[in-house]
């Protein structure tokens, strides 16, 4: 009786290993760097956008997490809006998913916006949602002078995916310590270095075939224990 489960086992494990290896998807990871380099840049700015893909959804390709990352050195200078794009209709609200330091969830609001408008009018709810846009409810927003991140969970719609020359475009707002707008909105987009990085997942059909294997060892062991 052992000897034989034991043999189910192997072969449970056998199966599953075969359903991971002969099969893996590219959880892909691309960085776009728009300052410096961008003629809109301010001079302290360092500014990019990351889409990584979401593991946690493997069933849906063009499930991202993506991070706005802004580090400056000017003070009295605050972050009162960011906006992004990926050129992609984005199928529901993205959800926010962490702030910059200094900062809570509950001092932004995250809206879909136009291209019109850009970051000085994060508006709400429009048709064809392309554009993403979180607002500070406090009046100045994060400060300019370190490191801010904005992080989303973002659910592109259809099946299109980001790539290394997607049309990317991000945008942000300056105020000063009154939430006076400091300077034009600055928009980002063509000019940027891109990077990408690649990592094996285990595609949705060998995570199939993974539960099969599960299945069918499950059943070969009930037939053991009432034979």
């Amino acid at each position: 009786m052992l000897s034989i489960t034991r043999k189910i086992t192997v072969a449970t494990i056998g199966l599953a290993a075969l359903a991971l290896t002969s099969a893996s998807a590219q959880a892909s990871s691309f960085t776009f760097h728009f300052c410096p380099g961008d003629a809109a840049c301010n001079a302290d700015l360092s500014a990019s956008i990351t889409f990584a893909t979401d593991e946690s959804t493997a069933l849906d390709l063009n499930d991202y997490i993506v991070t706005l990352r802004f580090v400056g050195t000017l003070t009295n200078t605050f972050i009162d809006t960011v906006d992004f794009t990926a050129g992609l209709q984005i199928e529901s609200l993205p959800t926010l998913l962490s702030v910059p330091d200094g900062t809570v969830a509950s001092d932004w609001t995250t809206n879909f916006d136009k291209v019109s408008n850009g970051a000085s009018n994060c508006s709400g709810a429009i048709p064809n949602q392309k554009f993403v846009c979180s607002t500070s409810t406090t009046g100045n927003g994060a400060d300019f002078n370190g490191i801010n991140e904005w992080v989303y969970a973002v659910d592109f719609a259809g099946s299109d995916l980001v790539g290394p020359t997607s049309p990317i475009d991000l945008r942000v707002l300056f105020v000063d310590v009154n939430g006076d707008k400091v300077g034009p909105v600055m928009s980002l987009m063509g000019n940027y270095n891109s990077t990408t990085t690649n990592q094996s997942v285990p595609e949705p059909a060998a995570l199939s075939l993974l539960g099969l294997g599960l299945a069918i060892a499950a059943r070969r062991l009930r037939r053991v224990k009432t034979s």
